[in-house]
């Protein structure tokens, strides 16, 4: 290999690294599980343009919130990425905090308690820390409204008229 190519490749790796540093960042704040995230950078070059799609999946590929974003540079791609990220933030941490709250009932109504081991299979330990209080009170909150019944959906919109 030519000091050109070495060149080239270590200019690669540390780009691929800068992007892998800042999509893990944007992920963080976006508060996602370290062990599911997915990330996805496309740099395409066409008649003289570049355009930058970033893609970056918090839960993983398939689950939950999935951000895109393209721009004319990858300053401009992250930059879309993150301000994505914060507009619906608070929508994903509700749905993971209601996530975490029925584990908490489901971990006390299978152990007697609810220990972070039980909660790690879907979050990590900064989740916990960061959401745990709040989900514990959605839990009380939850299970402070019944009785629980399941209704036979008769007669409300596009439910079977006899299941």
């Amino acid at each position: 290999m030519d000091n050109d190519c070495i060149k080239q490749a270590l200019s690669s790796a540390a780009l691929i690294s800068a992007v892998k540093t800042e999509m893990d960042a944007i992920a963080d704040e976006f508060g996602a599980t370290s062990s599911r995230r997915h990330s996805y950078l496309s740099i395409s070059v066409d008649s003289g343009s570049v355009r930058v799609s970033a893609s970056l999946d918090p839960e993983g590929v398939c689950r939950g919130t999935s951000l895109y974003c393209t721009g004319a540079t990858l300053a401009e791609a992250m930059r879309g990425l993150r301000e994505k990220a914060r507009l619906i933030q608070a929508d994903a941490e509700r749905e993971a905090i209601r996530n975490m709250a029925i584990l908490i009932m489901r971990s006390h109504a299978d152990h007697g308690e609810c220990r972070p081991e039980h909660l790690r299979v879907d979050f990590d330990q900064r989740a916990i820390d960061r959401l745990g209080a709040r989900a514990c009170a959605e839990a009380e909150r939850i299970a402070g409204s019944g009785p629980f019944t399941i209704s036979s959906g008769v007669g409300l919109p596009n439910a079977p008229a006899e299941a």
